[in-house]
């Protein structure tokens, strides 16, 4: 499941998910990402719905994407995780 953004964002990201599942990535094969997920069609909710997996994946990406903003020069967030050396 995937947080709906708007018409367009939301149909490029439902045009690439049969890609996703069919192709080998570097680390994963397709195999395992079709055994984990439940449908090969991705299903899109609103924040307003207040799903516990969306909100849960908002909380991890927050400090993720501070980090490789971080890394790469782009914040001068005090507060942002820093770089791995």
């Amino acid at each position: 499941m995937a947080e709906a953004r708007g018409g367009t964002e939301d149909r490029r990201l439902k045009n690439r998910t049969p890609t996703f599942m069919t192709r080998r990535w570097q680390v994963f094969k397709a195999a395992e990402f079709q055994a984990a997920l439940s449908s090969s069609q991705l299903k899109l909710s609103s924040k307003g719905a207040n799903i516990a997996g969306l909100q849960l994946a908002d909380i991890l990406a927050h400090p993720v994407k501070q980090w490789v903003l971080k890394q790469y020069g782009l914040t001068k967030d005090p507060h942002a995780p820093l770089p791995i050396s």
